[in-house]
């Protein structure tokens, strides 16, 4: 039996993807599509860096279906993710803050390049003030949250045909 619930997770997620691209879902199949009590237990069970990586792959696997998923283009220059109460969003703000380095004078007081992704999504503060607002304040996401975004996410992904 797998120990490694991120493991487990990703097999999850595969089986789900490989079951959506086998033809469109008939009505007891749509059914089926909630996740069993076994796959929340695992979910359940996940580290939060594991839970934000599990978050992140599904998001990024449903980007033209899910409308809260933002993307870096560090050719497009600095650009404002809208969707700061998501994993997405989050991980997006903190990817570009850490990549671009802000100038000194764009940095937040007290703002660390070296963050964590997951200490950066638990604070309230910004690395890089905001590009229209001038803002270091951010919303906080807590694991509660990734994780109902996660459980969502796989619903979306198991009722979305390819």
């Amino acid at each position: 039996m797998n120990t490694n619930p991120g493991i487990g997770l990703m097999s999850m997620v595969v089986a789900a993807t490989i079951a959506v691209l086998s033809g469109p879902l008939a009505a007891q199949e749509i059914q089926r599509a909630a996740l069993s009590p076994s796959e929340l237990d695992r979910i359940n069970q996940l580290t939060f860096p594991q839970l934000l990586l599990a978050t992140l792959t599904v998001s990024r696997d449903l980007k033209d279906h899910d409308k809260y998923h933002c993307v870096y283009d560090p050719s497009l220059g600095p650009m404002v993710c809208d969707h700061m109460n998501t994993t997405s969003g989050q991980y997006e703000d903190f990817y570009q803050s850490t990549m671009s380095s802000c100038e000194k004078s764009e940095l937040c007081e007290g703002a660390s390049l070296g963050i964590a992704a997951w200490d950066y999504m638990v604070s309230d503060k910004r690395i890089c003030k905001h590009l229209i607002t001038g803002s270091c304040a951010k919303e906080v996401l807590n694991e509660q949250d990734v994780r109902q975004e996660l459980l969502d996410l796989l619903q979306l992904k198991r009722r979305t045909v390819y």
